[in-house]
């Protein structure tokens, strides 16, 4: 534990990680064109993707992005094409920018 984190601090961490890995989310939202641009520059950048950073969720982007939640262990997090919910966004914000 770090000096910024309290006993309750880190609970609330490991449930967020808990909720994130195992829970599927109850609302998901679809994808801006600046966010499927961002995915498909990670994507990219792990050698998942080779199509054009124009922002458009189309069928090899959603390949592309199944490997990547398979890597990430987010599975249970992606349910339908394009849409993501905020926790499993901010996550993949958190851990690629």
């Amino acid at each position: 534990m770090d000096d910024h984190q309290t006993p309750i601090t880190g609970l609330e961490r490991l449930l967020s990680q808990h909720r994130l890995f195992f829970e599927r989310p109850e609302e998901t939202r679809k994808l801006t064109t600046e966010e499927v641009r961002f995915l498909q520059r990670i994507m990219r950048e792990m050698g998942l993707y080779e199509g054009p950073l124009d922002g458009i969720f189309g069928p090899g982007v959603d390949k592309a992005f199944h490997g990547l939640i398979g890597i990430e262990n987010l599975e249970e997090r992606y349910l339908h094409e394009g849409e993501l919910d905020e926790a499993t966004l901010a996550y993949l914000k958190e851990k690629f920018q």
